[in-house]
């Protein structure tokens, strides 16, 4: 190392600082990402929730399998069928968003911690 000028050192420091700055920018995009999903999913997954907790007798939620009459079979199947509607289209949504943030530059702001020690 003692063989390398000042300037190498400088270029070399400067490197390691770009590589580092670019790790952190990529995780900070992950996580976000991540973070951005789990929300999305949240949203619209706590829908559904809430509404087969109100209206889930209509189609014999607590019923077991085929114990329901006609109506309710049918009433099944159209939730259902919402149900794939809501779920693809919040799936759908999350992608586009993903891909929405791949036009930006993201980067975590960095926390800082200041340690001191106390010699007595």
């Amino acid at each position: 190392m003692s063989d390398m000028s000042q300037e190498e050192l400088r270029d070399m420091w400067n490197m390691l600082k770009e590589e580092r700055e670019e790790k952190h920018k990529t995780a900070s995009v992950n996580q976000l990402s991540n973070a951005l999903a789990k929300r999305f999913q949240t949203v619209f997954i706590g829908a559904i929730a809430a509404f087969e907790e109100e209206f889930g007798e209509l189609w014999g939620k607590d019923l077991p399998p085929n114990r329901g009459d006609k109506r309710e079979g049918e009433l099944y199947e159209k939730w259902q069928n919402v149900r794939r509607k809501i779920l693809n289209n919040g799936n759908n949504q999350i992608r586009s968003a993903l891909l929405e943030l791949e036009n930006y530059e993201i980067s975590k702001k960095k926390v800082m911690m200041k340690w001191s020690v106390n010699n007595e």
